[in-house]
């Protein structure tokens, strides 16, 4: 299993931990990992991409005609 290095918050080694090889012990599939980075990306600009009208835009005040 692959062992990493554990921190504190001082930036001090504090010991060592054994990582789970099932899921850090094989080899990365690229397009996997391409795919969730654009699908990531995609998120985060679609959500700032909607337009909002201004106050002199909208239609009407609200007032009785």
């Amino acid at each position: 299993m692959p062992k990493v290095a554990l921190y504190n918050q001082n930036g001090s080694t504090n010991g060592e931990i054994e990582l789970n090889a099932s899921v850090f012990g094989i080899e990365p599939n690229e397009s996997v990992v391409f795919d969730a980075i654009l699908m990531q990306k995609s998120f985060l600009t679609s959500r700032n991409s909607q337009s909002k009208k201004t106050r002199s835009e909208v239609r009407g005040g609200g007032r009785k005609p």
